[in-house]
């Protein structure tokens, strides 16, 4: 069931939209103001968010951009509703990333087919995407997305975060040895173990050849403790009676040091450079790091919470 969020403070038409959406099989969730707005855009993920412009506070163009400055919610599909007349809020509002508009009062059937037309364009894109991202042989996420992915979270975890790097050594012999298929049910043996192990917003990749890699943001020594056994729960489930390959699990771990770039970082944990052992810490580096710049989100969200707390 695709979800809506509806941002309108004035009670009659968040009950009309309400009322029409769900007739028409839509889940909603409502907020009566941008302060309400922020705080369900931080605990979920709407298919359509239909946003009214003229709110008190934090008005509607704040709540787009705060919608478009964070990647959890930079593509989900705005509708505005707005009683602006002036082109120049209108192209504001495009500008800020809007995909329409109507302008109060507006056509009840309109509207719904306009959401209607968004949710099934978003479900065909979502599929798309989603295909495009997915290696087919483990359901993880395939290189491509770890190359799109990691230089964003290199840089936005301010040094917190780290890479597994997995290789099933022994892995590309036994594919000339035994052939692929074989081999096949071993990359996803492993792809089951590695699923399994994921933590809470932990990435799985399967980059092939028995090659795969984990963004985590466990650092120091729960680092280590996770490349220790990691490596050792792998061992155990890939033994070669049990599978009818001898290859024997690598699993490097490390982080990025100080102005270490993505690419530095995966060449690094790829060559098995600096392992994540005991000794390893990164959290001189990471004091060290530069004050990252904020985004328009991070600011619109400060400033939410000391209203919210009355600090301002």
């Amino acid at each position: 069931m695709p979800s809506i969020l509806v941002i309108e403070d004035e009670p009659e038409i968040r009950e009309l939209l309400r009322t029409n959406l769900e007739v028409r099989g839509f889940g909603v969730d409502e907020a009566a103001d941008g302060a309400e707005a922020i705080d369900k855009l931080f605990d979920s993920k709407p298919d359509v968010v239909l946003l009214d412009l003229m709110m008190p506070e934090i008005d509607g163009f704040d709540v787009l951009e705060f919608i478009r400055g964070r990647p959890e919610s930079q593509y989900i599909p705005v509708i505005l509703l707005t009683a602006l007349s002036e082109e120049a809020d209108r192209v504001r509002g495009l500008s800020l990333g809007a995909q329409d508009y109507v302008v109060k009062p507006f056509s009840i059937d309109e509207l719904m087919l306009r959401v209607k037309t968004l949710t099934e364009n978003r479900d065909r894109e979502s599929k798309l995407i989603e295909k495009s991202i997915t290696d087919p042989v483990t359901g993880l996420f395939n290189s491509r997305y770890l190359n799109i992915r990691l230089p964003s979270v290199v840089r936005d975890s301010h040094g917190e975060m780290s890479i597994a790097w997995i290789t099933l050594e022994g892995a590309e012999k036994a594919i000339s040895e035994k052939g692929y298929r074989i081999v096949a049910k071993l990359v996803q043996a492993a792809s089951a173990v590695i699923r399994g192990e994921l933590g809470p917003h932990e990435e799985g990749y399967a980059l092939g050849g028995g090659v795969f890699a984990v963004i985590s943001y466990r650092t120091g020594a729960d680092a280590a403790d996770w490349e220790a056994s990691l490596g050792k729960i792998l061992r155990e489930h890939l033994r070669p009676l049990e599978t009818g390959v001898a290859v024997s699990p690598k699993v490097t771990v490390a982080s990025p040091r100080l102005n270490e770039s993505s690419d530095e970082l995966l060449d690094r944990v790829s060559s098995g450079g600096q392992q994540t052992s005991g000794k390893l810490s990164i959290s001189a580096e990471t004091s060290a790091y530069p004050q990252k710049k904020r985004s328009v989100a991070e600011i619109i969200a400060e400033r939410h919470r000391k209203r919210r707390h009355g600090l301002d």
